[in-house]
């Protein structure tokens, strides 16, 4: 199994490109620490990365950053066979990303206009 999860860069908010780009910077630097640390077998410092991760992407409204996370926390809970711990995790990343699906999807959907009437 991979631990090098690859990070989604957006960087869209033009007013902010300094401080989103810092963010992005150290949630690069905790990604790349917890793979190292996933890699030495050093599982706690993994978790403890993806956690700090979490609390970071989630107070700066990075929700894709937040799912990656807790996906990646799921599959290294699974490496050490806590299974029940795993399972939360990998839900709490796929409820995520089935919400921004959704509101992708609807964002979408009200921007083509598709006029249905009934009759």
């Amino acid at each position: 199994m991979s631990m090098n999860m690859s990070m989604n860069m957006n960087m869209s908010s033009a007013g902010n490109s300094n401080s989103n780009s810092a963010v992005q910077d150290e949630l690069k630097v905790l990604d790349e620490r917890a793979s190292e640390a996933y890699s030495l077998g050093v599982y706690e410092d993994a978790l403890e990365s993806y956690r700090e991760r979490v609390e970071l992407a989630t107070a700066n409204g990075q929700p894709d950053e937040v799912a990656s996370s807790h996906k990646s926390m799921g599959l290294i809970l699974h490496d050490k066979g806590e299974w029940e711990a795993s399972l939360n995790e990998l839900e709490q990343a796929l409820r995520i990303q089935m919400k921004l699906q959704s509101t992708s999807a609807s964002a979408s959907g009200s921007a083509s206009g598709s006029g249905s009437g009934s009759g």
